[in-house]
């Protein structure tokens, strides 16, 4: 009985954690959802307060605007050394890559931690 007694002190003195406003939250989701706009991906990473939901979001916006710096490099290069199927692979790509860029904003809006297919593996091994 002493014992029980003496764990609800403890848990009576242990300082309250401020849970976060639905405007905090709000803030948080747009900005988020900003991060998938490449080079608007260091916005997250920004923050002070990050925390996991933000920290989540611009790894993968991160790892987004990486694919989208390959594919402006590699675009062009496969147009050029294979007309006609290059640029059909480029544009297949790029669509694919805008596809990823759209479902993650709007995730991240949305306020879900959905991890993007294929980008979102990599994403995890970045350390912020």
């Amino acid at each position: 009985m002493a014992d029980i007694e003496k764990s609800a002190e403890e848990i009576v003195k242990q300082p309250k954690v401020e849970q976060p406003t639905p405007d905090d939250f709000e803030k948080k989701r747009v900005i988020a959802a900003l991060g998938y706009i490449p080079f608007l991906c260091f916005l997250p990473m920004i923050m002070k307060d990050k925390g996991d939901f933000l920290a989540f979001h611009a790894r993968q916006g991160l790892a987004t605007t990486l694919v989208a710096v390959v594919m402006a490099v590699l675009g062009p290069v496969l147009t050029i050394f294979i007309p006609l199927i290059g640029l059909v692979i480029a544009t297949c790509l790029d669509t694919v890559l805008a596809l990823l860029i759209i479902v993650g904003a709007l995730k991240a809006y949305q306020g879900e931690m959905w991890e993007l297919p294929v980008v979102g593996v990599y994403a995890k091994n970045i350390k912020l």
